[in-house]
């Protein structure tokens, strides 16, 4: 997970996070710093709105990034589900 933290753009993270639920967050947050934990959850809470397609193309950013770097052998992508 912090190896696809540093390759995501930091400014991909916070939007991408918006319509995803609380463990899937908790994840992300026990990967990153304090401070860069409380940052996000600022941002989260009081960013300004979003459409629902920014959000998509920043989850969408995340998920490239993982499989590139999973076909780099860099990181393991375990899907109990069938990814497509």
């Amino acid at each position: 997970m912090q190896i696809l933290l540093r390759e995501v753009p930091s400014d991909r993270i916070a939007p991408a996070l918006r319509l995803v639920d609380d463990t899937l967050r908790g994840r992300f947050f026990q990967n990153m710093s304090a401070r860069q934990v409380e940052i996000l959850k600022e941002e989260l809470r009081s960013g300004p709105p979003m459409r629902r397609a920014d959000v998509l193309a920043a989850q969408s950013e995340v998920v490239e990034v993982a499989l590139r770097l999973a076909s780099e052998g860099r990181i393991s992508i375990n899907a109990s589900e069938e990814m497509v």
